[in-house]
């Protein structure tokens, strides 16, 4: 039999994509001081679901990587080793772009000001 060494990479690398995510996890909990749950605490929670999207989506990405073990085999590994990044990057705040963060300000902004109108 020979050794899967493609899905074994893309399996190896995703563990420590895991094994960072945890870190940070934990990192938080201890910031916050929570053993369980997220105390509501909006950091805390994007770095649990970060983890949590992480540990949902990776096996079936490994497992359609084991079986597809063929030409399009790297395509699929690295789309989803670029999709935990992206997602992770996607729910931390310090990435966010200026032009992001200047629409939820004006649509915020907006908001405001129908919900003044209306009571007035």
């Amino acid at each position: 039999m020979i050794f899967p060494a493609t899905p074994a990479f893309f399996a190896a690398l995703l563990a420590l994509v895991d094994v960072g995510l945890s870190g940070w996890v934990v990192a938080g909990r201890l910031r916050a001081n929570l053993l369980h749950g997220d105390g509501d605490d909006p950091d805390l929670l994007k770095r649990i679901r970060s983890h949590g999207k992480c540990a949902e989506f990776v096996p079936l990405s490994l497992l359609l990587v084991a079986l597809l073990e063929g030409g399009i085999l790297a395509t699929v590994g690295v789309t989803a080793v670029a999709a935990v990044a992206l997602h992770v990057r996607g729910r931390d705040p310090d990435h966010q772009t200026a032009t992001s963060r200047s629409r939820r300000r004006a649509s915020s902004a907006a908001t405001s000001n129908c919900n003044a109108a209306s009571w007035a």
